[in-house]
């Protein structure tokens, strides 16, 4: 039997059979300058398969498959320390499934928290609504039609009682119109920042983190004792990331945007507890 032949049978490409020769697993005979491969062959492929199944890693296999091709039987596994390695590998195997569903639940926790974060789980801070006052009227604005999610506004109207002027909260985002629907915003992310990354060298990305982290330490330096801060503008996410990371743990945050609501959807996890983000 050829070596094409023989690798469709056993479901492998001709590359691992010559992979499984060069680490002397198999041990075909060759005829002139090609391989034939026998039914001896064949049952060693077999138990080769077999025991990558069992997770035997290749240089384990090779006792047993010495024996095989001598003795051209299975009569290996009833050997003392055979018996032995295959008592060694199950408890290796369940040590391993152990490991491995410690690991899922990292996963599935990790997927459960990134699921969370695509909710919009921030709003305005029910402390803050004595600051939201008419610009025209100077009245205090009053809350109607409220949701609340651990004392902070979700969604609901804010009306002028002077002069009827209304205003809108929708996903904890205050306008001054109706708020739409806010599409999936994490759709292409991962993979525009990756090519981003790819296309510069590290040099240009390790200055990039060094003027974030400049910028960080600047906020930290000139943010002390700051009670309210405000950011205008569309500026970059990730600059974002730096700047808010750095304010004073109290603070009180204004962010105003024209559209874009990405600094809320990315940023809310690290946003200070009373935070307004206005739109419009």
């Amino acid at each position: 039997m050829k070596i094409g032949e023989f690798a469709k049978k056993h479901n492998v490409t001709i590359d691992t059979v010559r992979h499984y020769i060069a680490e002397g697993l198999l041990t075909p005979l060759r005829e002139n300058t090609q391989y034939s491969f026998s039914e001896i062959d064949n049952k060693v492929m077999d138990t080769i398969l077999l025991l990558k199944a069992m997770n035997f890693k290749l240089e384990e296999m090779k006792p047993y498959l010495l024996f095989q091709t001598m003795f051209t039987s299975n009569s290996f596994v009833s050997l003392g320390s055979f018996q032995s390695s295959f008592e060694k590998k199950l408890v290796q195997n369940r040590e391993e499934i152990k490991r491995l569903e410690q690991m899922n639940e990292l996963i599935e926790a990790r997927l459960q928290e990134y699921n969370a974060m695509l909710r919009f789980n921030r709003g305005i801070a029910l402390s803050m609504m004595s600051s939201l006052k008419c610009p025209v009227c100077k009245k205090t604005l009053e809350l109607e039609k409220p949701e609340l999610l651990h004392n902070e506004i979700m969604s609901g109207e804010l009306v002028c009682p002077e002069c009827g002027k209304r205003y809108y909260i929708r996903y904890g985002l205050l306008s001054d119109k109706m708020i739409p629907e806010l599409e999936e915003r994490t759709d292409g992310i991962a993979d525009m920042v990756e090519n981003y990354i790819r296309q510069n060298d590290d040099k240009y990305i390790l200055n990039v983190r060094e003027f974030y982290q400049k910028a960080a330490d600047i906020t930290k330096e000139n943010g002390l004792g700051a009670k309210n801060v405000m950011i205008d503008g569309e500026s970059v996410g990730f600059l974002n990331s730096a700047i808010l990371r750095s304010l004073p743990e109290n603070v009180r945050l204004f962010v105003h945007i024209e559209e874009n609501a990405t600094i809320k959807y990315f940023l809310e996890d690290i946003l200070p507890k009373e935070t307004i983000i206005y739109s419009g």
